[in-house]
Formats: C-alpha cells, structure tokens, sequence
C-alpha cells in the first residue's frame, strides 16, 4: 500500500476497518421464499385477486 502513496494513517485506518469487517457476524437476509409469499399475499389480498402468482426464469450465462 504504501508503494501507492498511501500514508501510515491511511494504512492503519485501512487494516483496522479490515480487522472490523471480519470481527461483524453475518446477518442472514430474509429467506426470499417467504418474503416473496408474503408479497404475492399482500397484492392478492389489496387488490382483491382470486389469484396471484410469480414467473421465475433461470438464466445459465450472460442475460
């Protein structure tokens, strides 16, 4: 780092915010099934459908 120009300062505060990132427990997201459940629920419910439903496509690649 420092052949790049970076200062002590700049390194230390570099390496300790490092040092914080991996000292952080990972927070699990919200399990996407139940979140996209309750959401077709909500616009079912809202809209008053007698259906609501979700397309998913899987791409292998480059879309």
């Amino acid at each position: 780092m420092r052949r790049k120009g970076w200062s002590d300062a700049k390194i230390a505060r570099a390496m300790g915010d490092k040092r914080k990132s991996y000292a952080k427990p990972d927070r699990p997201g919200p399990d996407s099934l139940e979140l996209w459940h309750a959401v077709l629920h909500d616009l079912r419910s809202e809209l008053n459908l007698p259906y609501a439903g979700l397309l998913v496509r899987v791409y292998r690649g480059d879309v």
